[in-house]
């Protein structure tokens, strides 16, 4: 999982409140899909209970459901309601009274603006976009706690018996037959990219199982922090401050301090906030070297930090030091959450794309191909002249001369090309030489079979919607923002829209898990 699929992914494996068909709901023909179908029992629990959430976009309803004064008195009702489930939320967890408010109308309003309305730049405040993730994304479905902690099925009893008496969500994908669930993240450097230098990441995995970075990074490769990594921490024990010497050995018990930050919502909450805190993503924007240093630096302050170690880095006891860190959305780097199976050289790979989202340069506000940076990226090429990419660490991890049959030449791009001009869906598949890439850990010399699922307005799915649900929706839909995802329907309707082309490359997906893969160089046979 990357990005906003963190937050799916850990209802899906954690939550015990509905049963998967209750949580995943049904898929609809796109010519069933009325807005009541879409926000109904019917669209799944991952939908219905985001009831933080309104049903609709602002200012579009379904024709017959009332005008806008009908709908004040409604409106109304729901703040209250709302504001009287936050005091209670707040008092059951002993946050301070408004801490909700504060979290969730800054995420909501634009947080520097928010915060320095405030006057308040306290390290208490790097926990507002956990808590916001928390109460929006996981108390619907009971899994937020103050200090909760998180553990894999198999691991249930040795994390009781280490936490003892707190509050645990246990994934459990083996007995509901789901795949191991892998989240990441970004550790970020203080000002990066400013002043001519690269902007400077570093990977964070998260699992049921265990929380850190497997890379080794020392040096030049771990400035400004000394060294990095070489480190996976328990799940049900991170984070926390390391207080003895870490053994030379693959698997070591060391004991280790437990430091959540106060006024937090648990493991999960603090992970969500984390891998989900795509505003700490704006070194990539132009407009960010335009801001004074200090509301940089400001701003980076407000980000979701956490307590990192690494055996590299040590006192004179040669215990761990530990530094307070800023963690952001792994969108630095990676938006498709190809990275960590290219890392555990997994050789058949499903990506849905939708990162087209929409932009005016064109004159008219439509999808833009160009868009798909981290496409592009993964091939170690630039960005369009209209959409550029910083200058980072690189992130390349397929073969650069491929990109040409892919993207812009006879095979697959222009596969890609025909079929949206066609509004048919795009669905593509490849196979891809992965080369060496030590800064993400990835081993090359090998191939993978890809199959690219690139969601992009689909005219035979949008033209089978019912009128009212056709009008509800931008004509660039599902090239939306992640801000635009605001409300039931639009994320119901993308939902039914995943579903469906999943559906329509159903075939393609069983071909390929049906062929043999390329074997490593090392591993093929001279006759």
């Amino acid at each position: 999982a990357t990005s906003g699929s963190v937050w799916f992914g850990q209802v899906l494996y954690y939550q015990t409140q509905d049963s998967l068909d209750q949580l995943l709901g049904r898929s609809f023909d796109p010519s069933d899909l009325h807005p009541e179908i879409l926000i109904g029992e019917h669209a799944g629990t991952a939908v219905t209970r985001l009831t933080h959430f309104p049903r609709f976009p602002v200012g579009k309803h379904p024709s017959g459901s009332g005008n806008r004064s009908d709908e004040r008195p409604a409106l109304r009702s729901a703040r209250e309601h709302e504001g009287l489930r936050r005091r209670s939320a707040e008092k059951a967890w002993g946050l301070p009274e408004g801490l909700l408010d504060i979290a969730i109308n800054s995420v909501q309003g634009g947080m520097c603006t928010s915060i320095t309305n405030r006057g308040r730049f306290d390290t208490s405040l790097r926990e507002l976009w956990n808590v916001f993730s928390g109460y929006v994304f996981l108390h619907p479905f009971g899994l937020a706690a103050p200090n909760s902690v998180h553990c894999h099925e198999s691991t249930v009893q040795q994390a009781l018996q280490k936490n003892g008496n707190v509050t645990m969500y246990v994934a459990r994908d083996r007995s509901q037959k789901l795949p191991f669930l892998v989240s990441q993240a970004a550790i970020l450097a203080p000002l990066s990219g400013r002043h001519g230098s690269l902007i400077q990441y570093w990977p964070i995995e998260d699992t049921p199982l265990y929380t850190g970075t497997f890379q080794s990074y020392s040096g030049t490769n771990a400035t400004p922090f000394g060294a990095m990594g070489d480190i996976l921490t328990e799940a049900f024990a991170w984070p926390g401050e390391v207080l003895n010497p870490v053994p030379l050995q693959p698997i070591t018990e060391v004991s280790i301090r437990r430091t959540p930050h106060l006024g937090n919502l648990g493991q999960l909450a603090m992970l969500s906030g984390m891998e989900t805190a795509y505003a700490a993503d704006f070194q990539l924007r132009d407009w960010t070297h335009r801001l004074p240093e200090c509301v940089v630096a400001a701003f980076e302050m407000l980000m979701p930090h956490a307590p990192i170690s690494s055996p590299l880095l040590t006192d004179q006891q040669g215990v761990p030091a530990t530094q307070e860190l800023a963690i952001g959305d792994a969108g630095i780097y990676d938006d498709l959450g190809h990275i960590p199976l290219l890392r555990r050289r997994i050789t058949k790979i499903v990506i849905y794309d939708s990162s087209a989202v929409h932009d005016n340069s064109t004159g008219t506000d439509m999808e833009n191909l160009c868009q798909m940076v981290y496409t592009r990226r993964a091939f170690g090429q630039s960005g369009c002249p209209d959409v550029p990419w910083p200058d980072s660490p690189p992130v390349t991890v397929f073969e650069p001369s491929e990109f040409g049959p892919f993207w812009s030449q006879v095979v697959h791009w222009s596969q890609v090309v025909q079929l949206h001009r066609a509004g048919l869906p795009v669905v593509v598949r490849g196979r891809f030489t992965v080369v060496d890439n030590p800064h993400l850990g990835i081993v090359g010399g090998w191939q993978a079979d890809v199959l690219w699922i690139i969601a992009l307005p689909v005219r035979a799915w949008r033209q089978s919607l019912p009128r009212a649900t056709d009008r509800m929706l931008k004509r660039y839909f599902p090239n939306y923002f992640a801000g635009e995802m605001n409300n039931r329907f639009v994320i119901s309707a993308a939902s039914q829209l995943a579903s469906w082309l999943t559906k329509f490359a159903m075939p393609e997906i069983q071909q390929m898990l049906a062929e043999q893969p390329t074997p490593p160089k090392s591993e093929k046979l001279t006759v």
